[in-house]
């Protein structure tokens, strides 16, 4: 599909969403997937690198936290 046909496409499936709280909920998320399009890691920052260097050590040292073990954390905040 061209970009001018799939822009088309686009505008006419947000044309047909009636509920005000779904075309806002996907603007938001288009809004920031655009904005996230334009996020750079500044290589050249000494500052970013330390701390990315220092993560990759943590990790390799076995010192992160698992997904399950976030969700079993934010479950225990959260009650349940």
């Amino acid at each position: 599909m061209a970009t001018e046909e799939l822009r088309q496409n686009f505008h006419r499936l947000i044309d047909t969403i009636a509920d005000e709280k779904s075309l806002v909920e996907l603007y938001s998320v288009a809004e920031l997937y655009i904005e996230q399009q334009n996020v750079l890691l500044d290589t050249q920052d000494p500052a970013l690198l330390k701390r990315m260097e220092m993560s990759l050590r943590q990790a390799e040292r076995g010192e992160f936290y698992t997904n399950e073990q976030i969700q079993n954390e934010v479950k225990q905040w959260l009650g349940k």
